[in-house]
């Protein structure tokens, strides 16, 4: 390794153990970490001040080869798509059409391009609804309606054949009003009697933009990790993981690749758990993961060429409060549990979770539409 200095105005001699107490020696040893003798890096990553800024590092180090070795394989990024491109991929108001090869270009490059993506989802959210404040009417230029023509005076003679007593017309208007009291009261006497049955029905898919969509459906966001009597209550929580992709034409294969990565900036995806396969876009994988941080990526075979379909990421969660309101569904009629059970795990954004008590259900108009349901732009 370089020389660490010995003091202002004194000769450099190699850094030792000892120097770790010296803040200045320590920061200039961490300057040339990848220099130092394996005695002294060992010393330094257990040390509870240094090592995490060792391992910090070694972690950019890591992330900065991974795109040397891109840069030299010739995968370089593409530039970014114009403004007015990106604007018409999000649908803002008034875009303009994209061909549907343009519009795959744009999706793989916003895979990789943080700042593209942003731009994008900017267009999730519509603008503001214009309030009708007093202050807003005041401020606003008041039109007025147009002036009536002056009713004309009546002869008075044309007036009294005219004119009827006015009860005359009330015996009309009897039968009307019998009937309305006939449909309020029925409205009233339907909504206080209790039905005996509560109406539950299935929740509907969230509309999404930009990257947020396909063709990457499920997992994704939280999946639950259940407790040992949720599990035993809902079997197919938890035990199973259901990879759903966006039907690609003329496609006879689909690969997935699933990673657990470490969640900050320079995270290198190095432990690959599993790797699955099959010629449908549902791939099922028997696997209980431990709450964390993953990433699964998807490749379809179309008419012999692999395709990168892109990746999703989803975390593992815990989560005791869900925990406590699927257990309170143990005594419902098993139907009645699954549906009530599908609402909750929805609400709480455990989509993939709601779509695998929802499967359990009997088939059915209702739960075959639900479960057609898919996170769209």
């Amino acid at each position: 390794m370089k020389a660490v200095p010995n003091g202002p105005g004194s000769d450099s001699r190699p850094a030792r153990i000892e120097d770790l107490q010296d803040l200045a020696l320590a920061e200039e040893a961490l300057a040339h970490w990848d220099e130092l003798d394996p005695a002294l890096l060992e010393a330094i990553a257990a040390h509870p001040q240094h090592g995490p800024r060792l391992a910090m590092l070694q972690r950019a180090d890591r992330w900065l080869e991974k795109g040397q070795r891109l840069s030299r394989s010739g995968r370089m990024p593409e530039p970014c798509p114009a403004a007015e491109e990106l604007y018409d991929y999000g649908r803002g108001p008034g875009y303009g059409p994209l061909s549907s090869a343009r519009r795959a270009e744009i999706e793989r490059h916003l895979v990789s391009c943080r700042e593209c993506e942003a731009h994008v989802e900017t267009l999730a959210t519509p603008p503001p609804v214009p309030l009708d404040s007093p202050s807003a009417l005041q401020a606003r230029p008041r039109i007025l309606p147009p002036a009536r023509p002056a009713r004309p005076t009546p002869s008075p003679i044309l007036e009294e054949t005219a004119t009827r007593p006015r009860f005359r017309s009330l015996p009309r208007l009897v039968p009307l009003a019998l009937a309305a009291s006939l449909v309020l009261g029925l409205g009233i006497w339907i909504a206080l009697v209790p039905s005996g049955r509560e109406s539950i029905g299935f929740p509907s898919a969230p509309l999404l933009r930009g990257s947020s969509g396909g063709p990457l459906y499920f997992p994704r966001e939280r999946v639950l990790r259940p407790a040992p009597a949720v599990a035993a209550l809902f079997p197919e929580i938890g035990s199973e993981l259901v990879f759903e992709i966006e039907p690609q034409a003329d496609a006879s294969a689909y690969a997935i690749d699933l990673a657990r990565h470490a969640g900050d900036a320079f995270a290198v995806e190095e432990e690959v758990l599993a790797q699955l396969s099959g010629d449908a876009p549902t791939v099922r994988a028997t696997l209980a993961l431990e709450p964390g941080d993953y990433t699964w990526t998807a490749r379809v075979v179309v008419r012999g060429l692999t395709r990168e379909l892109g990746a999703r990421d989803f975390s593992i969660v815990a989560d005791a409060d869900t925990d406590r309101r699927l257990l309170e569904l143990r005594d419902l009629p098993e139907s009645e549990r699954r549906m009530k059970a599908v609402r909750i795990l929805h609400d709480t954004g455990y989509l993939a979770d709601a779509r695998a008590v929802a499967r359990a259900l009997p088939a059915g108009p209702e739960r075959d539409a639900y479960l057609g349901q898919v996170p769209g732009r």
